[in-house]
């Protein structure tokens, strides 16, 4: 497994009565201790922003979007270098 202690910590929550919208803005962290496309585990501490959108149906989660920084997590394991 390339991230087996990924921990999602939630920063913030937006919520608005009325409406079945919900805002999640987190941080990913987790260490690279396996495989990950290919790259070779390096050992190394990431830490990625991440916000997610849900649309919420009779309580249910009827859609979702996820937005992170994965060129941020690329440049953490070395699969991509800063220009």
């Amino acid at each position: 497994m390339a991230f087996p202690d990924v921990n999602f910590a939630v920063q913030e929550l937006i919520a608005e009565s009325g409406t079945s919208t919900v805002l999640t803005r987190w941080i990913l962290t987790s260490t690279h201790s396996g495989e990950f496309r290919r790259a070779a585990a390096t050992g190394n501490r990431i830490e990625v922003d991440g916000l997610s959108t849900d649309r919420i149906s009779n309580g249910l989660v009827v859609s979702d979007f996820d937005a992170w920084g994965s060129v941020v997590l690329r440049r953490q394991i070395w699969l991509l270098t800063a220009n």
